[in-house]
């Protein structure tokens, strides 16, 4: 089990937490963890390694599409489906070795991690404290959390062929004529790897590297992007607090039923109200350019979900051990990422609602006209919902999930229907 307690002398910036840590050691491994442009040998050997693991999984993708071109119409769907499936989680996973080329992803997680990480907010108050310590025990939860889906991912997702060709005598002496060894991945090369045990073995190494590869890339990448909700979310919270427990005048009430402030507190609380303003404005700007640099991240993912979802629980559909073990475990990770980052996603828009309300019920009646007009400043601001959308038309929430699910199955539905008239005939 991975432990993340720190000692708080040791703890200077969001970077010495032990999830900050593991998730950039992680991210490291495929050198998508952004580092500060310079010409040292760190950086250097960071971005060839990133061209490398792009460049490795590119001659993946174009050996899966020659190997649907040749076996398309004389191959089972079982293995095609399956290829169709590592197909496109290579795409994803070759758009997310891109991102850290892109500087608004750098900008992101450098203002993550400098501004809208709750770090920098616990020494503000007992409650700004109370928020950082939860959202720290969430992060550290879901970090363990991923993890354990990465290295299971991976392992599953190899030693399940190499335990069905063991199973199957495959790797005896004596192996069954007229047989094939089971592969993680399909691909079209210049030697035999379906008969040939030095060509099995190879191509195993390259699944390896591979669903390594892949693996981290969506694992981690739903992480990072989660842990930055995480703290969203907290910051939120926090302004929340900060409106609901807003001062009110000391002063008694006047002829008219209205105690007002005085001078001297109209100085402290137009200060007050800027501090709220700016905070929230530094929220959604974040939230802007994440909305921007994660865009077509988010996109693409929706429609990873959309037709990768009708493919596996159709190659699940057999509802026999043998489809159940090879898939059954994929679909629950894949579908569980989709509800993870909606569900995650739906608490910003949630939370940011509830701010209409708190700057409404601020004691704007008894502040003078310059405190007022910050505080209808204010009200109009927070009408514009906080979300993420992809490409600024599809909003990531409980909504988008839900409509994905249900075109899912209805697909799936769909394709069993033509899929048991063509086996009937």
């Amino acid at each position: 089990m991975i432990s993340y307690q720190n000692g708080d002398s040791q703890i200077t910036s969001p970077k010495d937490l032990g999830y900050i840590k593991q998730v950039a050691t992680s991210l490291n491994r495929v050198a998508s963890w952004p580092l500060i442009e310079s010409k040292n040998k760190e950086y250097t050997f960071a971005v060839k390694w990133n061209i490398t693991c792009f460049l490795f999984m590119s001659y993946i993708l174009v050996f899966q599409i020659w190997y649907v071109r040749n076996h398309i119409s004389t191959t089972s769907f079982v293995i095609i489906g399956h290829t169709y499936i590592t197909l496109a989680m290579t795409i994803i996973c070759l758009q997310r070795l891109r991102m850290p080329w892109m500087a608004e992803y750098r900008q992101v997680i450098k203002e993550f991690l400098e501004k809208i990480h709750l770090f920098h907010q616990k020494d503000n108050s007992e409650y700004a404290n109370k928020i950082y310590n939860y959202i720290e025990k969430i992060c550290n939860i879901f970090t363990v959390f991923v993890h354990i889906q990465l290295y299971g991912g991976i392992a599953l997702f190899n030693i399940t062929p190499a335990f069905k060709n063991f199973k199957a005598g495959m790797y005896s002496s004596n192996k069954p004529v007229n047989t094939t060894y089971e592969t993680a991945v399909y691909l079209s090369l210049p030697f035999d790897y379906l008969t040939g045990i030095k060509g099995h073995i190879f191509l195993s190494l390259m699944s390896w590297v591979s669903t390594s590869i892949g693996s981290t890339t969506f694992c981690l990448w739903h992480l990072l992007l989660s842990l930055i909700v995480f703290h969203i979310w907290g910051n939120l919270k926090i302004l929340k607090h900060n409106l609901d427990n807003f001062p009110k005048p000391a002063s008694q009430m006047t002829s008219i039923g209205i105690s007002l402030y005085t001078e001297e507190e109209s100085k402290n609380i137009s200060t007050l109200i800027v501090e709220l303003v700016n905070h929230h404005r530094n929220i959604m700007d974040f939230m802007s350019k994440t909305s921007s640099a994660y865009s077509f991240f988010l996109l693409l993912n929706f429609a990873f979900y959309q037709i990768v979802g009708c493919i596996i629980l159709l190659e699940c559909s057999k509802l026999d051990s043998e489809a159940l073990g090879s898939y059954g475990p994929l679909t629950v990770a894949l579908f569980q990422q989709l509800i993870q980052i909606s569900v995650t996603f739906e608490l910003i828009g949630t939370q940011s609602e509830k701010l209409i309300d708190a700057v409404y019920g601020l004691p704007w009646e008894c502040m003078d006209m310059k405190n007022r007009k910050l505080v209808l400043f204010f009200l109009q601001n927070v009408q514009e919902p906080i979300n993420l959308k992809a490409c600024g038309m599809v909003p990531v929430g409980v909504q988008t999930m839900a409509a994905i699910l249900k075109a899912c199955c209805s697909y799936f539905i769909m394709l069993r229907t033509v899929t048991a008239t063509e086996e009937m005939t």
